[in-house]
């Protein structure tokens, strides 16, 4: 699509995201981007400006983060780069797993969470090697939903970082695809195949 076609043509939007974070991957305890340092970069994020021009899209306002909470275990099993860039192993980790750890989410609240449009669940995976969803191998982050087996839409987004980076990158990375995803999810939260790519990144709006 060119950019002078980008535009609301009418399909469903999340006006006032209430998102739930979930980091995953014991790069969060190893690597110098710390799971205190997410939580900072992620509310900064959320109360900036930026994000404020949101309310063009029939009113979508400032997203609140609901829960954060972090579980240091790998997710994925090593094996080779389906892109052929890393010589040797990478984590690959199937888009069904993060769908479970999803619906973990949903259900492991003091009141399990209904069917609410509003919602959006994101898993921030930090590992070393680096971990790759092999159904979105040239992505940095994406966005899909689902529906459970007890008929709830799940609306979820997805951060992948390899643990091992430096500090000052990882900081101008990962608060870029956060906000790249959190946009893209309150305004197409239920795209065919949308993914932000580790190679260039194009803001929403």
């Amino acid at each position: 699509m060119a950019i002078g076609d980008v535009g609301d043509h009418g399909g469903p939007i999340i006006e006032r995201a209430q998102l739930f974070i979930r980091l995953r991957g014991a790069g969060w305890l190893t690597g110098p981007f710390k799971s205190s340092d997410a939580l900072t970069a992620f509310e900064a994020t959320v109360a900036s400006p930026y994000l404020s021009s949101l309310v063009q899209y029939r009113g979508v306002r400032r997203t609140k983060i609901i829960d954060f909470q972090l579980d240091p275990t790998d997710m994925g099993a090593l094996g080779p780069d389906p892109r052929k860039f890393v010589a040797g192993n990478v984590f690959l980790i199937p888009d069904a797993d993060i769908q479970k750890v999803v619906a973990d989410m949903a259900n492991s609240q003091p009141q399990p969470l209904q069917d609410d449009k509003n919602f959006i669940f994101m898993v921030v995976i930090s590992q070393d090697p680096i971990p790759i969803v092999p159904e979105q191998s040239n992505a940095s982050g994406y966005h899909q939903s689902f529906i459970t087996d007890d008929k709830r839409t799940l609306h979820y987004a997805v951060l992948l970082n390899q643990s091992s980076n430096e500090l000052d990158h990882t900081w101008h990375y990962l608060p870029g695809v956060f906000s790249h995803e959190l946009v893209e999810s309150c305004t197409d939260p239920a795209p065919p195949v949308v993914s932000c790519s580790r190679t260039v990144m194009k803001s929403a709006i």
